[in-house]
């Protein structure tokens, strides 16, 4: 199983699909992922790759959506994701991040037709490029040519991406 699909059978991820899906548990797992994007900003930040393809944070995006579901609650603490240190390392986890992108349009239209028009304050997060979610991946895979210029430079990217697919289905498993 691909770790794409690891992360798809989750159990809050495949609710999201569920004709008995609830707002409630949206405004949740949005606060899980504001738990897990906040180190991974936090991280991403120390590199130039970012201004680069025009990376636009989720932090906000996640905010603004909790405060649309008029959330009331704290987004969970969790451990940071370790090693990051190298570009490389950034570009692997950046690629999972981005790479939800492509799945996240699919995800909007979804609640979009469950919940109506007026969730749509709260569904940034899953698009948040608007409409140019194919020109910024295309950004983003010119960016990955660029600068993982060595074998030893794909590897280091490819175990970072690895590890970034791991941490996210840990945390969402672990925060229910």
């Amino acid at each position: 199983m691909s770790a794409h699909q690891g992360l798809a059978k989750l159990s809050c991820l495949s609710r999201l699909f569920a004709d008995d899906y609830r707002r409630d548990e949206l405004a949740s797992l949005l606060a899980g992922m504001l738990a897990i994007h906040l180190p991974l900003e936090h991280r991403f930040g120390e590199g130039d790759e970012l201004a680069i393809i025009g990376y636009r944070p989720r932090v906000p995006l996640l905010i603004d959506g909790l405060e649309a579901l008029e959330w009331k609650g704290n987004a969970p603490q969790i451990q940071s994701i370790a090693d990051l240190d190298d570009a490389a390392g950034r570009l692997g986890a950046l690629y999972v991040v981005e790479g939800s992108i492509l799945g996240g349009q699919v995800i909007r239209r979804r609640l979009m037709d469950h919940f109506g028009p007026d969730i749509a304050p709260a569904l940034d997060f899953y698009t948040p490029y608007g409409g140019e979610a194919g020109p910024q991946w295309s950004r983003f895979r010119r960016l990955l040519t660029a600068r993982l210029l060595t074998p030893e430079e794909v590897a280091r990217s490819v175990l970072s991406a690895s590890a970034t697919f791991a941490y996210f289905e840990r945390e969402l498993v672990r925060l229910g």
